[in-house]
């Protein structure tokens, strides 16, 4: 789905998937899915999981993984239902005076958070390839176009 129109769209589709209460799996747009990673995501009866990624650092050693970024990340229904509001409590959370509530760049984090005051921790699953560039570089680790 399209969320490219506005800094909060991203925040407007996941609020409306998980009012819908169905369960759904994010796949950003950088993020290369691998078959393993499909079946973790299928098979785990985990209410909320998440394929980790190389992401932010100067070289590609030392960068960061991210285990709590919605790059490839499963929510249940079951946790939808057994926390209704958990998602629009996240996307109204303002990061600073200059980003609107449910920007983007810091909705991940918003996410997280609120799942974790609620006592949840993401089931972490098998890591998938980021092609994003960063300082060192693509984060897949390859050089390519």
């Amino acid at each position: 789905m399209d969320v490219s129109g506005s800094d909060t769209n991203y925040a407007r589709l996941l609020e409306r998937l998980w009012a819908e209460r169905r369960t759904f799996l994010v796949i950003e747009h950088d993020i290369q899915p691998t078959a393993r990673a499909f079946d973790h995501a299928l098979v785990c009866g985990c209410e909320w999981s998440a394929s980790p990624y190389k992401g932010t650092g100067i070289t590609y050693d030392s960068a960061v993984v991210h285990g709590q970024s919605l790059g490839f990340t499963r929510f249940r229904s079951s946790l939808m239902a057994r926390y209704p509001n958990a998602m629009a409590e996240a996307c109204a959370i303002k990061a600073n005076g200059f980003r609107p509530a449910g920007d983007y760049l810091t909705l991940d984090g918003h996410i997280f958070y609120v799942l974790r005051v609620l006592g949840l921790w993401p089931h972490e699953h098998v890591r998938v390839p980021h092609h994003h560039r960063f300082e060192y570089g693509c984060a897949c680790g390859r050089e390519h176009a």
